[in-house]
Order: C-alpha cells, then structure tokens, then sequence
C-alpha cells in the first residue's frame, strides 16, 4: 500500500464562488484544519466544498460530515452541500443520509448524538460543523478512525490524505483551549491550522449584512459572533480585553520612558513577572515582558528577572503582599528578593477594586485607544486575561452571589493589578481650550509626573492633585 502525494483530478475543481479565506483552508496541507470565527465567514460552505472536492478526488472513499444534535443537520451542514455541490456529481439517500459520489465514493451525514454513529468503518475525512457543541470525545473517536485504504477503482490500495475538519463560532470549551489559545501563543502542533474567518470575508453575503447584525446585537454579541473574538464569552471578568487591539507588535522602547516590574509569587503555581513602560506623552501604559516560571526558588527567579534587561533601572518593584510570610520555616519571599537586589514593594490586594481599574484601563477612547496594551510575546499574560472569569459556584457548591474571580490561572492577571492599583487613576479628560500640561502625584513612588493633553478629552477630577 503506498500513500497518495498528490490528488488526482477527475475534473470537479473547488467552486470558483470559494472567498479568498475558503481557498487558503482548502490549500492547507494540515491533518486538522479548524475554520471559525464569526457568523456569516461561509464556513458551513466551506466544509461542504472542501468534502466535495476530497471525495471526487479519492475515488471509492468513504467521508463523515456531522452536527452535534442529527436533527440540526438537514437545516446547516446538508442545505451547504445541496447549495455549493453540482447535483448531477451524487445520489441523496435520503432514508440513510448518505451521499453516493459518480465516482464510487459516499459522505455520510451523522449526529454525534448517538454513540453508535461515531463507531464505525474506516474513513478519510471526517467535519464537524459547529463544532463548539461537541464534547471532546467525539473528536478523539473520529480522529482514531481516519485510516481506510481505497478499496477499489484506479487508486486501489491508495492511502488518501487523511483531514478531520472543524467549523466553530468563538466561545468557551476545548477547541478554544487546545485550539484557539495555543494558536494565539504560536504553539499549536504542526500538523494542525487554525483559520479566522469573518463575515468581512465572505464575499456572498447580502449587502449591509455585517450593518445590521451590529445594529440588532449588543457589543458583547457582537464582538464575539461579528469580530470573532475568542476572548468574548459569558462570565468573562475583561470583557473589555481584545486580542485584536490590546496585544501589539514589540517596538524598541525610546530611552527615557520610566520602566516598573509587577510581580505575584507562586512555586507550585508559577510565578510571574512583568515588566511595564509608559508613554509620557500619552500616559499609556505598555506591558512589554514576561516572566512566567513555577517550581523555582526566589534566588533562581531574581537571576533569571536580573539577567533580562540588566541595564534598565526601574522607578519600583510592586508585587504581591503575602510574600511578607515565611515560607517553610524559612525567611520571607519579601526578603529573600531583597537579598538578591530586588526590593519589593506591597501591592494594593483589594481584588474587586483592581479588577475595576484594570477595566477602565482596558476600555477605548472615542479614538478607538486603550490605556493599557500587551507586547504579543507575553503570551501567558495575554491567555489569563482572555480567560479570567468569574466564579459560577461558592465553596459550597451552590450558585455564588458575590463577584469573585476563579482564582485559577490568575498569576499574571494578579500582577498586573498590582501595578495597576499602584498607578493613579486612569485620567478622564474633558476639553480643553487649549493643549495644556496633566500633572499628578505617583500614589506608590511619590513622584509627580506630566501628561501631554494632545487629543485626550472629557477630563474630569477623579481625587488626584491636577494642575
């Protein structure tokens, strides 16, 4: 037996109506390819297409096409079929669900809803629409059954290229966790891909689609289901946070910017540091480093915190205030990075009111601008932002009226809160008549500090000294 290295063509090429997003994932030469991203960016249309096109070109194979729930199939995944795919290229068997191909091959349309419909024969393609809706099991049983040889025809004894296809809306649960979010930190495996589809790029869409749809919704839903924004979900604590505008590309940092490190400890959890800047003409902030390590000692973090940029001086450390405690009858966390020439100064713990001022932080101007961004190599920090929720349940395990995060995973969001609260208030501007100069007073370290007003407005006293 030997494995195909290239398709033979029996003349059906990919429709000429494919966007140039449906091309790009069609071309990939990935085991696993996960298409999503928003309502209206065809990805139903492209699933339908990408099977077509495998199954003419692997004569006698056998495919799966699927939906979570069987019932939701014929209105989804199967009108794509019917809608992109020439008729006079298959056979519908209706009672069985199954598409016979001219060329010897069938798609069979399942619900992971029965166990039975996910056991089965060999195959070499299997695509999930909707794919959100599946518990990963379904996805681990199917990907164990791409391993049919080509029983008869001219590619008798063939190995087809094998592909698990996926379509998914942005939301919670293991595509966005094994998928999503290590696609944003650059880890995902070489034989999957990840493609963001959006309504912008489906050139099929009725004209003021993408209008009404942010018309009808609020900025949640459409942030989430319009921008396809992973980070948007239901219980998310900064909802405020998008990967698409706070996260940005490094740039060198102009001498004479005032620099601080933020830190919370851990050592089965990991520690983390970060390290901060600010624009002096802007007052923005620029998360522009990480360090992010568990199972290390004090000594070995501040070696590794000195070695990083060993030339830049800090305005002040702040950090987390429970490293004032000894740790295992030892001195404390506090004192043994003061010995290492890290002095640290104690973070503001109030959570609800750091939470807060992180969001106002994290909103946009009229401009468009936040006040806070996050260099795209500090992707630990980037992924517990994205996910920070709060908790659904107390310690009881009954539904919890108070607003607390899931204290999980939350090592850099509690330094960056720390640094935050150490900071002023983020200034809300009103108009001036004519630029001017913001002075305030740096509440941790003393130090006054100005802002250029250029295009800031709407400032409003909020209890700092401006002048």
């Amino acid at each position: 037996m030997t494995r195909a290295s290239n398709e033979i063509n029996i003349d059906f090429e990919y429709d000429i109506r494919a966007s140039q997003k449906q091309m790009y994932a069609h071309n990939l030469d990935k085991e696993f390819i996960f298409y999503g991203g928003a309502v209206g960016g065809g990805k139903s249309w492209w699933l339908a297409r990408h099977n077509a096109w495998h199954c003419m070109h692997y004569p006698y194979t056998m495919t799966m096409l699927g939906r979570h729930k069987k019932v939701d199939i014929r209105k989804t995944i199967l009108k794509a079929h019917m809608d992109v795919v020439p008729p006079d290229l298959y056979t519908w068997l209706e009672s069985k669900f199954i598409v016979k191909w001219i060329n010897g091959s069938e798609t069979h349309f399942i619900g992971a809803d029965s166990e039975e419909s996910l056991q089965g024969p060999s195959i070499s393609l299997f695509g999930w629409d909707e794919a959100a809706e599946l518990p990963y099991y379904a996805f681990s049983q199917m990907a164990a059954r791409l391993r049919i040889v080509l029983p008869h025809g001219p590619m008798k004894g063939v190995r087809p290229r094998y592909q698990g296809l996926f379509t998914a809306n942005p939301g919670p649960g293991w595509i966005k966790k094994l998928i999503y979010d290590r696609y944003m930190m650059g880890t995902l495996p070489d034989n999957i891909a990840f493609v963001q589809a959006l309504p912008t790029d489906n050139p099929n869409l009725p004209a003021g689609y993408v209008d009404r749809l942010r018309d009808l919704h609020p900025d949640s839903w459409v942030r989430r289901f319009v921008e396809g924004d992973w980070s948007a979900f239901e219980g998310q604590i900064y909802e405020e946070f998008n990967p698409n505008v706070h996260v940005i590309q490094p740039f060198e940092i102009p001498v004479g910017w005032k620099r601080w490190r933020a830190m919370d400890w851990g050592y089965r959890n990991p520690t983390a540091f970060l390290w901060w800047t600010m624009d002096p003409a802007t007052g923005r902030l620029y998360c522009y480093d990480e360090h992010y390590q568990s199972n290390m000692e004090p000594r070995q973090h501040a070696a590794y915190v000195h070695s990083k940029y060993p030339d830049e001086v800090y305005e002040y450390n702040v950090g987390d205030p429970s490293i004032t405690k000894q740790v295992y009858g030892r001195e404390s966390v506090l004192s043994q990075f003061q010995e290492q020439g890290i002095p640290i100064r104690l973070g503001h713990n109030e959570r609800m009111p750091g939470i807060m001022r992180c969001k106002e932080h994290l909103e946009l101007d009229k401009q468009g601008n936040a006040n806070v961004y996050f260099f795209n190599h500090c992707k630990n920090t980037i992924k517990e932002i994205m996910n920070y929720r709060w908790a659904e349940l107390d310690s009881s395990g009954l539904k919890s009226n108070k607003e607390e995060p899931v204290q999980v995973n939350d090592h850099a969001c509690d330094a960056f809160r720390y640094f935050i609260m150490s900071r002023p208030r983020r200034p809300k501007m009103r108009r001036m008549p004519e630029f001017g100069t913001i002075e305030y007073m740096d509440m941790v370290s003393g130090q006054q500090e100005n802002y250029d007003l250029m295009g800031w407005d709407d400032m409003e006293d909020d209890g700092y000294a401006f002048s």
